[in-house]
């Protein structure tokens, strides 16, 4: 008997009842609608349903997909029996035997540097007096401003080029996502150093309606104006705007390394994870918890914090990990501040204080 053919319903049930997203529910009908196509005419037991899966870890398929194979199927097979369409017991747990091992997965990310570099890159040297030009002087600003905004917000590309208007409040200084991929909306805080650039840029855009796009192409300027971002043009510009800086551009350099790098920074500031998750809008903390990974550097020193790790230390090597430590704080390139860091033949010493 073939149970393709309650697919949909299936596909219905899981959107409807079970309000999984659109994303979500179109994976799911993805992969097993391959999984019936591969099964060909053999029955749909488990041991054809095993001997396949096999074929599938000896093939050059990711083990992350054949995860979400085997998760499809379960939710299959358990709405087939609740549904009384499948006669059999339930083996969604000896599927489970059958779960490769999942890789870690290491996030590219972009420096602070590197992302302070793309924000702000030097002038075009071939193309000067174009950039002198308003129109492309008003288009670089938004692009910076744009870029500023992915990078302190870690916000999904997606998310940030559907923001309208109307979807930042300037009286309570947050803005509410409301295109996401997990189809929850949320509420998020306005970066406090972007908030006037933010209202700057609305107001010098003249009379629009909320409706209108927050970031806007100008290269339709004339026959469509306030036309959206495209998520393709923000990656180009992204290389473009690296290039500019001197940087050696490659796979790292995309839109969502800025949101890889804003969850990893928050880690290394010590972010409680649960707060990470709500600003970015993982659905599942074990998705934020992955980038716990990225910090193993910062695991290490704290390692070495432990009285009896210390001890067995050398002490010029405390030294050292106090200096980096101090160093962590980032300043460098923040010109508020004066500060020194004068190296001694018995360790060092450090001083910092506001410009006046």
């Amino acid at each position: 008997m073939s149970y393709q053919k309650y697919l949909s319903e299936y596909i219905d049930f899981i959107r409807y009842d079970r309000d999984l997203t659109d994303h979500t529910c179109k994976v799911r009908r993805q992969w097993l609608e391959r999984f019936f196509r591969d099964l060909g005419g053999r029955e749909f037991s488990f041991e054809n349903i095993r001997l396949l899966l096999r074929e599938y870890k000896r093939s050059d398929l990711s083990p992350n997909y054949i995860h979400v194979l085997i998760t499809s199927l379960n939710s299959f097979i358990r709405f087939l029996i609740a549904e009384k369409h499948l006669p059999l017991e339930d083996c969604t747990s000896n599927l489970n035997q059958l779960r490769p091992k999942k890789k870690i997965v290491l996030y590219q990310t972009l420096s602070l540097e590197e992302i302070e570099k793309i924000i702000n890159p030097p002038p075009h040297k071939n193309n000067y007096e174009r950039d002198l030009h308003p129109k492309y002087i008003k288009c670089d600003y938004m692009w910076g401003l744009l870029l500023e905004f992915l990078a302190k917000t870690g916000c999904r590309v997606g998310e940030v080029i559907a923001l309208n208007v109307g979807d930042f409040n300037f009286g309570t200084n947050e803005f509410i996502i409301r295109e996401t991929k997990t189809d929850e909306q949320r509420i998020v805080p306005i970066p406090p150093d972007m908030i006037e650039k933010l209202r700057e840029w609305i107001k010098n855009r003249g009379e629009i309606p909320p409706s209108s796009p927050m970031f806007i192409t100008m290269h339709f300027a004339r026959t469509r104006p306030n036309s959206r971002i495209g998520e393709s043009m923000v990656n180009k510009t992204i290389r473009e705007r690296a290039k500019r800086a001197g940087l050696h551009v490659d796979r790292r350099f995309h839109a969502h390394s800025f949101r890889h790098s804003f969850i990893t920074e928050l880690l290394r500031q010590d972010v409680a994870i649960s707060k990470v998750q709500r600003i970015v809008g993982h659905r599942k903390v074990d998705t934020t918890m992955i980038y716990t990974h990225m910090v193993t550097d910062d695991l290490r020193q704290a390692m070495l914090k432990h009285p009896l790790i210390r001890k067995s230390q050398d002490p010029h090597a405390i030294i050292e990990s106090v200096k980096e430590e101090i160093k962590s704080f980032r300043l460098h390139g923040d010109e508020r501040f004066d500060y020194t860091l004068t190296e001694r033949n018995d360790g060092f010493s450090f001083n910092i204080s506001l410009k006046k």
